[in-house]
């Protein structure tokens, strides 16, 4: 409560200057008021300072009433906070309930927020021509990856990283948008490492913060995927070895329909060089798009490579990736609720015949 720091205030002289009130808690004052109300309230809400009991409640706290928890989706909590501001302060909140897909993959007991796409809304596509401020390594030793897969790059004692000689990337998903096929790739593959490379930055931090939900919410789960932004059309070389990768996925790309635009499009023959470079023999290419023009263009691109080969539908068939190709990622939900059709093209990396 408030308590006027002056016995006489209000009734000082014409001119004098009123003291400021103080806002005390108990024995201490509080410099901010409005701050720390607004903690309160949202400590609160996560339940980590207890409700008041209903007597104390009722006289001490008027404008407080039963409300929903902030954990929306899967929380029998109640909390004692005024309702409507706990409305504004979920609309502002960066995080939301778990999405449908991720609550089912979800643990049973863990609760998590995933972030809210609205607050990291950025441009259907990005030049990947222009040149970009991220920091970009120099070659591949230089990415330090026990930051973005802590689990398999555990710390010595000594602070040193532990066999980071050892753990390499096998999976790469170039231009991962918001993540969906590397989430469900992470459970199919718990062994494997993969990244997604996106170029988008708001995008990119998008998809940090759902690994980092999802992991809080299944420990020892999803600790084998991570994104970095980067521009793949141009530093593919700097992030992986000859011969790394075995799976490579190119899934609804930019189409670039204007002709001078083609250059841009993230398949082309001598994009190809670069990824057979850090493909090795065996290793699969995997593309999709709704574009028929565009699948075209990929499929012949990949057919006129002489280091590629086209899948067989049988392989096809008894590969459990390809179904994801549709399933999984959020362009490829959006196609099908729309009805729309979808060309794939799925080629083997092979070593050149000699002439």
């Amino acid at each position: 409560m408030c308590i006027p720091s002056h016995e006489k205030y209000g009734t000082e002289r014409y001119g004098e200057p009123r003291p400021k009130p103080r806002f005390l808690v108990g024995n201490l004052e509080v410099a901010n008021p409005g701050q720390f109300l607004f903690s309160l309230r949202l400590l609160l809400a996560v339940s980590l300072v207890p409700a008041p009991s209903p007597a104390v409640r009722r006289h001490s706290f008027p404008r407080l009433r039963a409300a929903p928890s902030v954990d929306t989706a899967a929380s029998s909590r109640r909390s004692w906070w005024p309702q409507k501001e706990q409305q504004r302060y979920i609309q502002r909140s960066k995080v939301g309930p778990l999405l449908k897909s991720d609550r089912q993959m979800a643990s049973n007991g863990h609760k998590s927020h995933l972030p809210r796409k609205r607050f990291y809304r950025a441009r259907a596509h990005s030049n990947p021509l222009s040149d970009s401020h991220f920091p970009i390594p120099i070659s591949p030793s230089d990415v330090d990856y026990s930051q973005h897969f802590p689990a398999f790059f555990p710390v010595d004692r000594d602070g040193t990283d532990g066999n980071l000689s050892i753990r390499k990337i096998h999976f790469a998903d170039i231009g991962c948008g918001f993540g969906g096929l590397l989430v469900n790739l992470s459970t199919m593959f718990p062994d494997t490492l993969m990244i997604g490379m996106e170029l988008r930055d708001k995008v990119t931090e998008y998809v940090k913060e759902r690994i980092l939900a999802l992991r809080a919410a299944n420990p020892g789960l999803y600790e084998n995927i991570s994104v970095v932004r980067t521009n793949s059309m141009k530093y593919i070389p700097n992030y992986f070895e000859k011969g790394q990768l075995s799976k490579m996925f190119f899934l609804f790309p930019d189409p670039h329909f204007k002709e001078k635009n083609h250059r841009r499009r993230v398949i082309s023959l001598h994009l190809l060089d670069e990824y057979a470079y850090a493909l090795q023999v065996g290793g699969l290419i995997y593309t999709i798009t709704d574009v028929e023009e565009l699948g075209d263009w990929m499929k012949s691109c990949l057919e006129n490579h002489p280091l590629f080969e086209a899948v067989s539908e049988s392989e096809l068939k008894a590969d459990p990736v390809v179904k994801l190709l549709t399933s999984a990622t959020e362009e490829g939900q959006k196609v099908a609720r729309n009805g729309g059709q979808t060309y794939q093209a799925i080629y083997r990396r092979v070593v050149q015949e000699e002439e």
